[in-house]
């Protein structure tokens, strides 16, 4: 190659690295596209894409490159299984002032009904964080259960949404529901929310107190008749506002659906003591969430849950839940 063919290749190659185009690296090879999903057995998609989130992906704090490639990777993933995801870009302000630019990746499949159900999971981490449970779980989980339900009837029409800029203020789920308009938001039957969802010693599900809520008890009914062991605490149940405000002190992408009154529920990995000061959710938000802490701490429990959590949103789905 001549000294003009090659620094003309070198041009390309960092216009694409500055404009953020596809081309900048190869295409996420995710897993099974989504009518082979089905075949596979429950948890073992969201296992290889959580592995491989963040081992490939990486640390990718709010607004930086790392973000932008697991949005590329969740977006590429979408792809795979037959959807036609949208980027939802944004701007806002984080805890400190500072304007973040992010984005959401959303994917619908339509139900049999305009009820909308919204099933959620955050894309980014902390600073230095591989975030594999904290979020490379629940980011597994969302897109295997696209997948798997992609060609299936379902009484909802589902969103699936991977939420960016999560850890710097909740800012891409805020911006989702507040994007909303009227019409569409009393459209959401209910928000479920995947984070952090697998890799812990229990698998915990959480959701509404509120005279009302359903969709906690609806999971865990479905939990009931699967026989899968789901346990529940007090710490993590979304309380209303006359008991003292919407969320607990590890709150998530469900907050500023539950502020709204839209009915929320989620999972959670965690260790049996919820009260034991910073060690409940070890290794969220360290250096050290990755995938090999959390074979050390607990051996196996990450492809249980992720296949316990797996099978109960594949009946939640494709189910006449209560709101219906």
């Amino acid at each position: 190659m001549s000294a003009i063919a090659r620094r003309t290749v070198i041009v390309l190659i960092a216009l694409a690295v500055l404009v953020g185009a596809p081309a900048c690296g190869r295409r996420a090879d995710t897993g099974l596209p989504s009518k082979a999903a089905s075949s596979t057995d429950p948890g073992s998609l969201a296992y290889a894409i959580m592995d491989q989130f963040s081992n490939t992906v990486g640390p990718r704090p709010a607004d930086t490159w790392g973000e932008i490639r697991a949005r590329e990777f969740v977006f590429h993933a979408f792809q795979q299984y037959d959807y036609e995801p949208v980027l939802q870009e944004f701007i806002a302000q984080d805890g400190d002032g500072a304007a973040i630019h992010s984005a959401n990746v959303i994917a619908v499949k339509p139900g049999e009904s305009g009820a909308t159900l919204v099933v959620g999971a955050h894309m980014d981490t902390v600073k230095g964080s591989p975030g594999a449970l904290d979020n490379a779980s629940g980011i597994g989980a969302l897109l295997e259960i696209s997948a798997r339900v992609k060609d299936v009837s379902t009484p909802c029409t589902i969103a699936f949404v991977a939420f960016g800029a999560e850890e710097a203020g909740l800012l891409g789920s805020v911006h989702y529901v507040d994007a909303l308009s009227d019409v569409e938001r009393r459209a959401i039957a209910g928000m479920i929310n995947l984070d952090s969802v697998a890799g812990g010693r229990v698998l915990y599900a959480y959701g509404d107190e509120a005279e009302g809520a359903w969709l906690l008890g609806d999971v865990l009914a479905i939990a009931d008749r699967l026989q899968i062991e789901v346990a529940t605490d007090a710490l993590l149940q979304v309380k209303p506002r006359a008991l003292g405000g919407v969320g607990y002190k590890k709150a998530g992408d469900h907050i500023p659906f539950a502020s709204h009154g839209i009915p929320v529920a989620g999972f959670v990995a965690a260790d049996e003591d919820l009260n034991a000061e910073g060690e409940p959710f070890f290794p969220m938000n360290t250096r050290r969430d990755t995938m090999a802490t959390l074979q050390r701490r607990n051996p196996g429990q990450t492809r249980r849950q992720l296949r316990d959590v797996i099978e109960m949103l594949e009946v939640a789905l494709t189910s006449k839940l209560a709101k219906q």
